[in-house]
């Protein structure tokens, strides 16, 4: 959505900075937790608060262990709340280790700003995600609204299993309008579309309205998983974890193909357990916790990553939950966001708009591609 998980953007009014700048709307990857900011600055402290007491229970006994966890779990801006009750876990767990003293150590370091540790080494400038430009095209593929069918969420049905509520070959995303977008492009054959829909998961790095995410200067890494400067960390992983960077190349041009191939990726999920996933309890119910969890991980050394999320098992499951939604396409959208949005680059990390391909978002492929969703075209009235 997303995003889409993946990540996956939830279209509403755009915004204006203080300089004036226009921004696209903001990421909500998780659309059931609503766009109140506070519902979203609670996952965030619940996020948090069991990252800082699982570094807190491994550190007992190792200063520099403690050390870590205090600074990853730094009270700074983009915590907000969440900082405050780290601090205060952070407190108690110090002090109930070591007394006063070490209750005011802990106390000291999670008020320090912590300083993220992300990618490191040298690399090549492959330049940006996207240029100024482009700014245009995320504001207009923002101003996307679901076809009329779809515009019924059933909220009474949210807390029922989805097996019962939904039959074999039902389009679950109109059904609980759930990112729309890819019921558009099922019924145009375009899965084209959906990567257009989406493609402004691109500014996560640069919008300020994207605070509670990951911000890694110089590119994040996780083991094997190293992204580019700009890239949006998690649904770099989740295409990463699931292999949608290594499908044939231009999948995403074939709509048979696509389908295709995730009829058969939606097979290889078959060992997740979705009997009683609804729509508020699903593979993708923690997506805004992960990946504040994830933000909270950059400012460890990679050795260091105690929790690991989002994990591979993790991200399969949020894959599952959209075979469980409308098998195969809600996969297929997925799958032809990642092919279009993200790549490998030649160095091994994970690259995302113009560092993938010069082309990316051409007049010619948004123009197209846009009508699929409804979209008026570039300047006219809707």
């Amino acid at each position: 959505s997303r995003h889409l998980g993946f990540a996956s953007l939830q279209a509403a009014g755009p915004n204006r900075t203080l300089s004036g700048a226009a921004e696209p709307p903001p990421h909500l990857d998780a659309p059931f937790m609503g766009t109140s900011p506070l519902l979203r600055r609670r996952a965030r402290a619940l996020a948090l608060g069991a990252f800082c007491l699982g570094h807190s229970r491994a550190s007992i006994g190792t200063d520099q262990a403690r050390g870590h966890a205090a600074s990853a779990c730094a009270a700074d801006d983009a915590a907000g709340v969440s900082g405050e009750i780290a601090q205060s876990l952070l407190q108690h767990a110090a002090g109930a280790r070591h007394g006063r003293a070490a209750t005011l150590e802990a106390t000291g370091a999670a008020q320090a700003t912590s300083v993220l540790r992300c990618l490191e080494g040298e690399y090549a400038d492959v330049g940006p995600v996207f240029i100024k430009s482009q700014w245009d095209v995320f504001h207009w593929v923002g101003g996307y609204k679901p076809p009329k069918d779809c515009q019924d969420p059933h909220a009474e049905e949210w807390t029922l299993p989805l097996q019962e509520v939904l039959q074999p070959g039902d389009d679950g995303f109109c059904h609980f309008k759930f990112f729309t977008q890819c019921s558009n492009s099922v019924r145009a054959r375009d899965y084209r579309a959906y990567a257009l829909a989406f493609s402004l998961a691109a500014t996560t790095q640069t919008s300020s309205r994207y605070q509670g995410y990951l911000r890694c200067p110089t590119g994040y890494e996780a083991g094997d998983f190293k992204t580019a400067p700009g890239v949006f960390g998690y649904d770099a992983k989740l295409c990463y974890d699931n292999g949608f960077l290594d499908l044939p190349t231009d999948a995403y041009k074939n709509f048979t193909l696509m389908t295709e191939l995730a009829s058969e990726q939606c097979g290889g999920y078959a060992d997740v357990d979705t009997k009683n996933w609804t729509m508020l309890s699903n593979g993708v119910s923690r997506t805004v916790a992960e990946e504040f969890e994830m933000d909270m991980e950059a400012r460890m050394p990679s050795s260091q990553r105690i929790i690991g999320q989002p994990s591979a098992q993790t991200l399969h499951k949020h894959e599952a939950f959209k075979c469980l939604l409308f098998e195969p396409h809600g996969l297929a959208c997925d799958m032809a966001y990642c092919q279009y949005n993200y790549c490998k680059l030649p160095d091994g990390r994970v690259g995302m708009g113009l560092q993938c391909r010069e082309d990316w978002l051409s007049e010619d492929f948004v123009e197209r591609h846009g009508a699929q969703l409804g979209l008026a075209p570039r300047g006219k009235a809707a």
